[in-house]
């Protein structure tokens, strides 16, 4: 943070944009762009007070209100300082009206990179070299964090086995999270290749793997998070589920189900038992998630 602070004293921009740090960080930054009297942007992707507080006393103790409580006049004390905001999702703009930072706010959607995440045959390269070209596929790809319930993808994956449907479960990450999934798997008899994160060129690949690709996000985050991997999945032309919408975006989330795949709450894990309908559902729900959902608004 010192070399960034460094750098723009020294180039002295007309503008500096700030996306996403910790909340610390982007104290000293906006203190530094206030003493140096350099307007700055804050490209705002999620809300560290509101995720904090939502998940004090449950995955977090009780504590963490008190954390909490120090990120909202924390990060506050920023957003009154920016010159701007852009934030990816509608559902952010109610915290900013409650912090007196609506009249600043510019709601830019994350866009989906179409020309770097492209369709591949599901038997490609990396499917073969993992030897997960000749099974069902459930597949995963991405960070798992306390906005997600890891726990759920094994579920998914045994509800499915269940209804009959021989698949595999695939996950790709590295964390804590690993070892969760790895004693689940066990415990349901889940069969679950974990894979470590590989060059970015190969993702493409990667999501072409599989027949049915999943996004989570707790119940509660909808207020602070938005699943940008939806987009890459998207861009891949491979339809998904999504567990735990709740509250987040439900008119969204209903349109996302009916053109590009199926939506399941807590409890309704079983939602993914018929694959997406069959595959020609699945092919024409590929079809409109990569031509009609994932392209820049």
């Amino acid at each position: 943070m010192v070399e960034l602070v460094r750098h723009v004293r020294a180039v002295r921009p007309d503008v500096a944009l700030m996306s996403i740090v910790q909340i610390p960080t982007l104290v000293v930054f906006a203190l530094a762009m206030t003493l140096t009297r350099i307007p700055w942007v804050l490209w705002h992707q999620d809300v560290y007070a509101v995720a904090v507080r939502s998940f004090a006393g449950g995955k977090l103790s009780k504590g963490f209100r008190a954390v909490a409580a120090a990120f909202e006049v924390a990060e506050r004390w920023c957003w009154r300082r920016s010159a701007a905001i852009v934030t990816i999702a509608d559902s952010f703009v109610p915290v900013h009206e409650a912090w007196g930072t609506a009249r600043k706010v510019t709601v830019i959607s994350n866009w989906a990179p179409l020309d770097e995440i492209v369709r591949c045959e599901r038997k490609n390269d990396w499917a073969v070299e993992h030897e997960l070209d000749d099974t069902t596929i459930l597949l995963y790809s991405g960070t798992l964090g306390l906005k997600h319930d890891p726990a759920l993808l094994v579920a998914l994956a045994h509800e499915v086995r269940a209804a009959g449907r021989d698949v595999t479960l695939v996950v790709v990450n590295e964390g804590p999270a690993v070892e969760l999934l790895r004693s689940e798997a066990r415990r349901l008899d889940v069969p679950l290749p974990l894979l470590p994160f590989g060059p970015y060129e190969r993702l493409s690949e990667v999501l072409a793997t599989g027949d049915l690709l999943v996004v989570l996000l707790d119940q509660q985050a909808g207020a602070f998070s938005v699943p940008s991997k939806t987009l890459s999945y998207l861009c891949a032309g491979t339809p998904g589920p999504r567990s735990h919408a709740g509250r987040e975006r439900r008119s969204r989330a209903r349109g996302l189900r009916r053109q590009c795949g199926l939506r399941a709450g807590r409890g309704r894990t079983g939602a993914g038992g018929g694959l997406g309908g069959g595959p020609a559902r699945r092919r024409a729900a590929s079809r409109r998630g990569r031509t009609g959902r994932a392209r820049p608004r």
